[in-house]
């Protein structure tokens, strides 16, 4: 025989007994869960009522018939402790939980359960103002059914100033029914502590084990003991009081044989989901699969690794998770502390600030909001403001869905000064308007959205570029300002140099041309004379008689010839010249003018 069919075997020795046990020893089970915290002249116990009402919760799990009373009178304590003895009576082998959390007295050695409407003047009226724990015992016992739980978180101390016997807590049981298990909330003639949350101490460490699979109940009851006992650092020590000699595990409603407590003792835990109502809720393990939607407490879980997915990624928040589950304890898998949002926004690119400080981009969801309820506010450039209220609840996902409107556009006014101006936004042309007073209005400029802006003019050695304007929705933004100002004056000084240094040039080519004009006058005047010096140098030589006036006299008139062609070179030259620097370039007296214009608009500029 492999070893897989041994297991396997072993399994089914082991099971069909416990499964037979179950079906056959499943019994009835019937409580009865009191919780007096609101009396009418005691004041207000802060936590019996929500001891009660947890209680009760749990043993519903457990598959008890529950009657919960809370805040009740004398006649309907007793009415109910009637109708429980009733119907355990019914059916001998059932199981009974009696569970009572409010104020309790002792009286001579009696323990006594206060109604909320008590009016008690005297230790005397006891016996018929309030309801004797005794009575409870009593009338389980007369039921003769299978086991009974009685649970008492009512030792306080005593409200009363007439009580003489004994002023803490309550007193030891007196006679206890066979098949009873009596538990107090502090050990006898001591006061146990109200807890600082929803639940007192004792209640508190109970509600963590009593739906625990695999516990009998004594240990449920021991193991609540040893948590108060450290929760309170020994100064509440709680007192169980058993007559029940067999075993009961409430996990499964079962009274098992002696016989069949090993088997019982399963190797399973339990799994808690505490999750918003309506959230999904998968777990798959090598023990099995289960499916919930919102919180849960599943039972019977064998031990070993689970995986857990939550949520559906559309109302809920997402999550998986790893479960470990081990023998005889409960696994909490409580998976959210916070919420989301998912944003639906027109148009993309938008900002939203939840609080001071705290902003973020809509395009992406968001988690790790905390719970509550928030004044949003949706902002993206060149869009109104846009506030909205968002609730953000626990493990939800929040769908904001907004549209956003666009701003009306600004326009930019200018003064050019007599100047050609041109103006670009964010590099793009912006269209002009003739406006009053000479200005100019440029339209159009998108509002609420920072621009660099930028002027050139014809004459600017450099455009200007007044970076991060922004223009409010249908706002005339002036831009005849310091960042303006200054750039415009150096414009027009650069302008003013440059015609200035054109004046100059022009002054120097008309004095030139008359330089010109002046060396052709003398050039003719030169060659005339020339000619006539050299005509009669001519006629010398004509008449010469000897050799040497023949010689002197053709020596003159070779220099007189020579010098001809030079004066009139120069002559022709000056003559030719001259033209062309009196009458090229601009006309100084406009270049005058323009010098003038400048000056006068450096003027305006400079005030």
């Amino acid at each position: 025989m492999t070893s897989r069919s041994i297991i396997v075997a072993l399994s089914l020795f082991i099971s069909i007994p416990l499964v037979m046990a179950q079906n056959i020893l499943v019994s009835p089970r019937y409580a009865l869960v009191i919780g007096n915290g609101k009396y009418d002249e005691l004041g207000m116990l802060a936590n019996p009522g929500n001891d009660a009402v947890d209680i009760a919760a749990t043993l519903k799990q457990l598959g008890f018939t529950v009657e919960l009373q809370v805040d009740v009178g004398l006649q309907a304590m007793e009415d109910a402790v009637v109708g429980l003895g009733e119907r355990l009576g019914a059916i001998p082998g059932s199981i009974g939980f009696f569970y009572f959390a409010g104020h309790g007295v002792q009286s001579n050695g009696t323990n006594y359960l206060i109604p909320s409407d008590a009016r008690i003047p005297s230790e005397s009226f006891l016996r018929t103002k309030a309801l004797a724990a005794q009575t409870v015992l009593d009338t389980l016992q007369s039921a003769k059914n299978g086991l009974n739980i009685v649970v008492l978180d009512a030792c306080r101390d005593s409200p009363y100033g007439w009580s003489r016997s004994a002023s803490r807590g309550l007193s030891v049981v007196g006679s206890q029914p066979t098949g009873s298990i009596i538990v107090y909330a502090t050990s006898a003639g001591s006061v146990a502590q109200d807890g600082n949350g929803r639940n007192g101490v004792f209640t508190q460490e109970l509600l963590k084990f009593l739906g625990n699979p695999g516990l009998d109940v004594k240990e449920v009851f021991n193991r609540t003991g040893a948590s108060v006992m450290t929760a309170t650092g020994g100064a509440q020590v709680p007192a169980i009081y058993s007559q029940f000699f067999d075993q009961a595990f409430l996990s499964t409603g079962t009274v098992t044989p002696a016989w069949l407590a090993k088997a019982a003792v399963l190797p399973v835990g339990s799994i808690e989901v505490q999750v918003p109502d309506g959230t999904p809720v998968k777990i798959a393990g090598t023990g099995g699969s289960w499916s919930l939607t919102g919180s849960g407490f599943i039972n019977h879980v064998p031990a070993g690794e689970y995986s857990v997915t939550t949520g559906n990624g559309d109302s809920f928040i997402s999550d998986l998770a790893q479960l470990s589950v081990f023998q005889g304890t409960a696994t909490r898998y409580e998976p959210y502390s916070s919420g989301a949002i998912r944003f639906s926004i027109s148009p993309r690119g938008a900002t939203c600030i939840l609080a001071p400080g705290k902003s973020f981009g809509t395009d992406t969801a968001v988690s790790g909001i905390g719970v509550g309820t928030y004044k949003a506010i949706f902002q993206k450039a060149g869009y109104r403001d846009l506030e909205q209220e968002i609730t953000v609840s626990l493990g939800r996902i929040a769908l904001i869905q907004v549209n956003m409107q666009l701003l009306s556009p600004g326009s930019l006014v200018v003064t050019p000064y007599g100047r050609d101006l041109f103006v670009y936004a964010n590099r793009e042309p912006v269209f002009t308007t003739p406006g009053p007073g000479g200005k100019l209005v440029f339209d159009g400029i998108p509002a609420g959205v920072p621009l660099d802006i930028t002027l050139k003019t014809d004459y600017a050695a450099n455009p200007h570029t007044i970076r991060g304007i922004v223009v409010g929705e249908a706002e005339k933004k002036n831009l005849d300002i310091e960042l303006y100002r200054p750039w415009l004056t150096e414009a027009l000084r650069n302008e003013r140099r440059a015609i200035a240094s054109s004046l100059s040039a022009r002054r120097g080519k008309t004095f030139a041309g008359f330089m010109s004009l002046a060396t052709g006058v003398l050039g003719a005047a030169a060659t005339g004379l020339v000619y006539y010096l050299g005509t009669e140098a001519g006629k010398d030589y004509d008449t010469a008689l000897d050799t040497a006036s023949t010689q002197f006299a053709r020596q003159q008139v070779e220099l007189y010839g020579s010098l001809f062609f030079v004066t009139a070179g120069i002559s022709g030259a000056g003559f030719a010249t001259s033209p062309f620097l009196l009458m090229g370039g601009p006309d100084p007296r406009i270049l005058e003018r323009s010098i003038q214009d400048l000056d006068e608009k450096l003027g305006e500029l400079r005030k």
